[in-house]
């Protein structure tokens, strides 16, 4: 009886793609939060589709900061907006 040995590709060490993804949603986010938002979720699902290939922890944990500053950058101008108008 033959056997095939198929064994999973090796993976790389992290996403490059989704972390500059990351870097640029967080800087980005900073000034407009909305573009933060979508930088940071599209380094979400380029992580979910290469998570074959690459690990993806690395690149999830930056995604997640990246929200996590929009997201602060959206409220802190949602509570200064008073002062400003």
């Amino acid at each position: 009886m033959e056997t095939n040995n198929v064994t999973a590709p090796e993976k790389e060490k992290k996403c490059r793609s989704a972390i500059a993804l990351a870097v640029i949603g967080a800087i980005a986010g900073l000034f407009i939060p909305f573009i933060g938002f979508t930088f940071a979720l599209s380094g979400f699902y380029v992580n979910y589709k290469e998570q074959v290939h690459y690990e993806t922890a690395p690149g999830y944990w930056a995604n997640a900061i990246s929200f996590g500053i929009s997201a602060v950058s959206w409220i802190l101008a949602l509570t200064l907006r008073p002062l400003v108008t």
